[in-house]
């Protein structure tokens, strides 16, 4: 049995004293409010938003968030009045077409719709990610309802073309659509230019370019006959067209505006016979120009643009035809409140 002196009962008697005072310590600490306020959880659990069901069209459901995400479309396109209704009535008419696509199994799979995105992204010469920039801000939607509405579009029109009959347009119907909407189809222009372009981008060259088209252009106000020589002899006119006295043959309006906006712009608002100051265009060059003729783009170079057009309308008049039969067929019921 070992023995203890007076020093080791002492130390044992603060070492058991300070265990006690620490205890004591945290467990007043463990019972203050202060603590008790701080270990409360600072933000309150988000309450769940309760996506209500409205409507029964057959086995498909309409919800709340539905409506409220048609109603959001519905203004991205400028809609303003009777937007709940609008939106009802769409919603009803997309139910009806996934009704019939999935009777006629019509599928639209996950690589058809990467195919269709790519492919208008492509036409738009952008990436997929500035696609989907440009769909969102231009629908006001997200991409992934874009991509709803999307796969919709497809099911309809192969719907149609599976259950409906639309006779093609004949000669006579394009030639009607074309006399009635030949402003609208738009110009081609006419015109003869002088082209000057600066060797480099110095002031000096720049500053010479400038002066010899101001020059051009005093000669040609003072005698506006003699364009179509002064484009031909002008050694620094570097226009293609300098040996036709700077003659560009008929061009729609809008395949000069692909080109050359500044250009189209200016063209577009000229009047026969006008000749323009000098100005830079979009390709950076000093141009003068003079508007020779306008005229309605013709019939033959717009042909097959009219008869895509024409088939769509009658594919648009088919379509409503036949979901209003088919909205008197279906069940269409609203859903009270539980």
């Amino acid at each position: 049995m070992r023995n203890y002196n007076k020093s080791d009962i002492l130390v044992n008697l603060f070492k058991q004293g300070l265990l006690l005072l620490c205890l004591a310590f945290f467990s007043s600490c463990a019972n203050s409010p202060e603590l008790k306020e701080e270990v409360k959880p600072s933000l309150k659990p988000k309450a769940k938003i309760f996506n209500r069901s409205l409507y029964q069209v057959g086995p498909k459901v309409i919800t709340a968030i539905d409506l409220n995400n048609m109603k959001k479309q519905l203004r991205s396109q400028g809609q303003k009045r009777n937007l709940s209704k609008k939106a009802k009535d769409a919603l009803i008419t997309r139910a009806i077409v996934n009704i019939e696509g999935e009777e006629n199994n019509i599928i639209i799979s996950k690589k058809r719709l990467e195919n269709e995105i790519g492919k208008r992204s492509a036409q738009q010469g952008l990436s997929k990610r500035k696609f989907t920039k440009k769909i969102e801000r231009e629908t006001g939607i997200s991409f992934s309802d874009w991509i709803n509405e999307l796969r919709y579009r497809l099911v309809r029109r192969q719907l149609v073309q599976l259950s409906l009959e639309i006779k093609p347009a004949t000669l006579a119907e394009l030639k009607k659509f074309y006399r009635k909407n030949k402003k609208r189809i738009g110009i081609e222009i006419k015109f003869r230019e002088i082209v000057f372009v600066p060797k480099n981008n110095n002031f000096a060259e720049e500053s010479r370019i400038s002066n010899l088209a101001k020059d051009v252009h005093f000669r040609l106000t003072n005698n506006p006959k003699s364009f179509a020589n002064l484009a031909k002899t002008i050694p620094d006119n570097k226009s293609y067209y300098k040996k036709r006295g700077g003659l560009r043959p008929y061009q729609s309006i809008y395949d000069i505006a692909a080109k050359n906006k500044i250009l189209a712009g200016l063209l577009f608002n000229m009047p026969k016979g006008a000749i323009s100051r000098p100005f830079r265009d979009s390709l950076k060059r000093y141009l003068i120009v003079k508007l020779e003729s306008k005229r309605p783009i013709a019939f033959r170079k717009v042909k097959h643009l009219i008869l895509a057009r024409v088939y769509a309308e009658k594919e648009e008049t088919a379509f409503k035809k036949w979901i209003t039969r088919k909205k008197k067929e279906i069940i269409v019921s609203s859903i009270p409140k539980s």
